[in-house]
């Protein structure tokens, strides 16, 4: 083969420039945007498509080029195999390179194209496909396709596809924005040019009317692959650009993001918007969106005022409560922006929205934490007065929130920032959602003040909160230790630039050079000369200290850093500490020391951990639940028939053979997994269910989603409401599989029992009446012979002897063939080329099918491989095929058809005759009886059916007849295809 592949003349120029050089040039087109431009979808389908298009001309160039017509035929149907895939890759080019590609999903380009293309493959491959080869003196062979149905379905399948390029290139062309015109019709009119003569000089001249096939359309691709090569570098088409995947990366946020017009009305929204909100786009598209989407009054005032602030290019965030489709509330976080056209106008808004409703469920948790930290949180309206102050407040002031609720924060200030406090307050009510840091001042009842450090925000306009909130916590201690510090020198004016909670300065071998008094409390250290001058790890905890080295040595880097870590005091107190760490530098700049500003977070922790603790509880609930349903093969589900919205179990989903991300069925796609003949029964007992509002409880089968078939026991129960209106059905299902299938094992082991009984029966009637008849019959003439003094009668008498113990011995004979078939299943299986042995069998009778001019037409194809005992399958071809030929018609010659097709999972073989036939209506029960004839022929024994009945039962298989006199029979042998 690899001989006559390369016997190709190389000295036809003009060949070669005509159809190898257009080739060369796509090779060249291909290396360049595989290697020289990034990569993205465009780039991989225009790259795969001047890949196969060089591969195509390079094999049509050989056919030119082949010195006989063998070599010529085989690259021939090499340029076929390529060009299958050259229009689906084109046609995937331009869906990736135009609008048109959103609106054909992978499955369908996967079944439309590239399965039809794989099939043709497959056809070419088995040399299905037929051609008629002329030399010709210019391009040495001329290849036509033959006009059978499968080189027509071939060619049919390429003319279609390359029309359907052109139709999608036009089509292109004509929704194509001005932008992009000129690209569009380069690329259609590169296309059209090789197509239309291609398919006249390759397709409809040779196909239709016989003409010579000229070879064009081949070359000329190249026409179209440049074209497309220069449209496309002259938009930056396959360079790699957010703008060509902005489809992909809106769908891949998590996010969802809606556009509106000035007036508020939509203008897009993605994936992910539309299913937070329960609304295709077009149900969306063109309505109002706040008018649609909120119920309160106040909250679409404020989206009004929103959208005028858009139009003077102002963006902000705000949180707000919308209307799914279903009725159901939820809270989302909206970053706003005004949208822009390409001018700088102002033309609508664009909205990215956020779920936030599990966060606003969880508020109440949150407000608990509130109440239990030691942040001193206050709320007050814009003009100064208190709306809420926390516990925390009550203990640091000893004011009651009672006492305090109405009054101005101005109040409770020192009187050098009553004044101060006016002006500060202007500027947050100012600044909308900024914090501004601030230190203050807050009178405490018995008469001191306490220094307080936080920032306060104006959330007036948050619909959420609608107050100016400002957070504390408690520096008077730590302002006493900077004052200290401050007297000292400029490396603690440092630390008080920190406003820390626990200020130390460390050096950069880890011991411990300065530590201020708020920090010496939290180590129960009395006096400096304890712990200063020692390495600071002795009061790391061991399992942190790896921990804190790593940040440690990052800021001796000249890093800052952030870090929890837990510290063991004097007193062997643990606490967990949250420090932040910048570098100290000298005059040069050089680092000399770390300055750690830490606060006490052990409190919080502890919330955090008993938060985890309740979670893991929780989660182990759920798994233990889970893991018995998993052990007892229970699932359960509940249906919101308000929105026909399944939740299923994993265990459920299990047994459906889906995963457990896919649980969320409706009703109609559950039915889908219902097995085909128990939808009507299934459909039937919900229609009852749903009349009477009743409980129900069915067994059926299911279809799981890999194809394999379960017995399922479901029950359901409804849910109503207060007033008794059906709200929803909830229920179980048990994979009852096992125990079906022990029943019907169970009912085939009696089928079984009862097949060997008759067996059995029909032996013992065998064994009692053939054996004893020829033996009565000897002993009959023995005595005869005994008695007899003639010569001649002894030597009759001998004769009829021979003859009746030659019977007695065929009898017991047959009788031994039925017990080793009965006791010898587990014969050595083979796998055995069907075809092969029926042509075998008929060879080894070939002088009777030649004396009695029989002629077998074997129709089985050359594939079908069974897995059989070789003698047995031998035995039985040769009992059917022979008895074909003995009763056969007189009045023709006999013809034996063998067939094979399926029938479920079996594989049905048929050797039908045109002999003499059966009358089944008398002889039905009759025809594999042992010793059971039905024609006069002298060497019929009735025996050559019952052994192979026998034989193909023992195989796990089963033989059929139908018949009709003097027209013929057909035998039906039905094989299993899994042994």
């Amino acid at each position: 083969m690899t001989g006559t592949l390369f016997d190709l003349d190389f000295t036809r120029w003009e060949i070669i420039l005509l159809s190898l050089l257009p080739s060369f040039i796509n090779i060249g087109i291909f290396f360049y945007v595989s290697f020289k431009l990034p990569q993205n979808r465009i780039n991989f389908a225009f790259s795969t498509f001047v890949l196969l298009g060089a591969l195509w001309q390079l094999g049509d160039g050989f056919v030119r080029l082949s010195t006989n017509a063998i070599t010529a035929l085989e690259w021939f149907r090499i340029e076929v195999a390529f060009s299958l895939f050259v229009v689906p890759f084109g046609i995937l080019f331009i869906l990736s390179s135009s609008s048109l590609r959103k609106k054909v999903s992978s499955r369908n380009m996967f079944l439309g194209q590239y399965l039809p293309s794989m099939v043709c493959l497959m056809l070419v491959l088995a040399r299905l496909d037929e051609y008629v080869l002329e030399p010709s003196g210019h391009w040495y062979w001329i290849v036509s396709p033959k006009p059978t149905f499968v080189t027509a379905f071939i060619f049919g399948w390429l003319t279609i596809n390359a029309l359907l390029m052109l139709v999608l290139l036009w089509v292109n062309f004509a929704k194509s924005l001005p932008k992009n015109r000129n690209t569009a019709f380069l690329l259609a009119v590169g296309f059209t040019v090789p197509l239309i003569g291609g398919i006249i000089s390759e397709t409809v001249f040779p196909l239709f009317f016989g003409l010579d096939y000229i070879p064009i359309f081949t070359p000329l691709i190249t026409t179209f692959t440049i074209a497309s090569f220069l449209a496309i570098r002259g938009t930056d088409l396959l360079d790699y650009s957010p703008r060509h995947q902005w489809d992909q990366i809106v769908e891949s946020m998590n996010e969802g993001i809606l556009i509106v017009n000035n007036e508020g009305r939509v203008m897009y929204a993605n994936n992910i918007f539309c299913e937070l909100l329960e609304y295709s786009l077009d149900e969306l598209n063109g309505k109002i969106a706040h008018q649609l989407l909120i119920e309160d009054y106040e909250q679409k005032k404020f989206i009004e005022q929103l959208i005028r602030e858009r139009l003077e290019g102002r963006s902000g965030q705000y949180e707000i409560l919308l209307r799914t489709k279903s009725g159901k509330m939820v809270w989302f976080i909206i970053n706003g922006t005004p949208y822009l056209d390409k001018k700088g106008m102002v033309i609508g808004s664009i909205g990215i929205h956020t779920n936030i409703d599990n966060s606003k469920k969880a508020d109440a948790r949150f407000r608990a934490l509130v109440e239990n930290v030691g942040d001193i949180i206050s709320l007050w309206d814009k003009e100064g007065n208190i709306i809420y102050v926390s516990p925390a407040m009550e203990k640091a002031i000893g004011y009651t929130f009672e006492f305090l609720r109405g009054k101005p924060m101005f109040d409770l200030m020192h009187p050098e920032q009553s004044e101060e406090w006016k002006k500060i307050l202007s500027d947050v009510l100012a600044k909308p959602g900024v914090q501004i840091p601030r230190i203050n001042r807050f009178r405490h009842k018995d008469g001191h003040y306490i220094w307080v450090e936080g920032t306060v925000t104006n959330l007036l306009e948050n619909h959420n909160v609608k107050a100016v909130v400002s957070n504390y916590h408690d520096i008077s201690e730590r302002r006493a230790a900077e004052q200290k510090v401050i007297q000292k020198d400029e490396r603690l004016r440092a630390i008080l630039d920190n406003e820390p909670e626990c200020v130390k300065v460390v050096d950069l071998d880890g011991v411990l050079l300065e530590i201020n008094p708020a920090g010496m409390k939290m180590i129960d250290a009395v006096e400096e000369e304890e712990i200063v001058g020692k390495s600071i790890l002795e009061i790391v905890h061991p399992e942190d200290r790896e921990l804190y080295l790593n940040l440690h040595h990052r800021v001796c880097r000249g890093e800052t850093g952030t870090d929890d870590f837990r510290i063991i005091g004097l007193k062997d107190t643990e606490r967990w500490m949250e420090s932040n760490s910048v570098p100290l530098r000298n005059a040069n700049g050089k680092i000399y020391a770390v300055l750690s500003v830490a606060r006490d977070i052990t409190e919080i922790k502890k919330k955090g951990d008993e938060l985890i603790g309740i979670k893991n509880k929780l989660e182990y609930s759920e798994s233990r639940l889970k893991q018995a349903q998993a052990i007892a093969h229970v699932g359960n589900w509940e249906l919101n028939l308000a929105n026909n919205i399944g939740i299923w179990s994993d265990e459920a989903c299990r047994i459906f053979g889906l995963m457990p991300e896919e649980n969320n069925l409706s009703l109609q796609e559950w039915l889908r997994y219902i097995h085909r003949d128990d939808i009507s029964f299934v459909i039937s007992e919900i229609k009852k269910a749903q009349v009477s509002l009743s409980d129900s409880s069915i067994r059926h089968r299911i279809i799981r989603k890999d194809g394999e078939i379960r017995f399922i026991h479901s029950e359901s129960r409804f849910d109503f409401d207060m007033d008794g209106k059906p709200i929803g059905l909830y229920g179980v299902i048990h994979d009852v599989t096992e125990e079906k299938l022990a029943e019907l094992n169970l009912k085939n082991l009696l089928n079984v029992t009862n097949d060997q009984n008759n067996r059995l029966q029909n032996f013992a009637y065998i064994v009692s009446h053939n054996i004893r008849s020829h033996s009565a019959n000897i002993i009959g003439i023995v005595n005869i012979f005994t008695d007899e003094s003639d010569e001649d009668e002894k030597s009759r008498l001998f004769k009829m002897l021979k003859t009746s113990t030659d019977k007695l011995a065929e009898t017991i004979e047959n009788l031994n063939d039925i017990i080793t078939i009965q006791n010898d299943t587990e014969k050595q299986k083979a796998n055995i080329n069907l075809k092969e042995e029926v042509d075998k069998t008929a060879n080894a009778i070939n002088e009777i099918i030649s004396r009695t001019n029989t002629k077998i037409v074997n129709q089985l194809p050359s594939n079908i491989i069974v897995r059989l005992v070789p003698s047995y399958l031998e035995s039985i071809l040769l009992n059917i095929l022979t008895n074909a030929v003995k009763y056969r018609s007189p009045n023709r010659d006999p013809v034996i058809i063998v067939s094979a097709h399926k029938v479920n999972e079996q594989l049905v073989i048929s050797f039908q005759d045109n002999g003499l036939g059966l009358d089944l209506k008398k002889n039905k029960e009759k025809i594999f009886g042992m010793y059971k004839t039905f024609h006069s022929n002298k060497d019929a024994r009735g025996f050559g059916l019952f052994i192979t009945k026998n034989q193909i039962e023992a195989m796990g298989g089963k033989i059929e007849v139908e018949s009709i006199p003097n027209e013929g029979s057909t035998f039906k042998i039905y094989i299993n295809e899994e042994n």
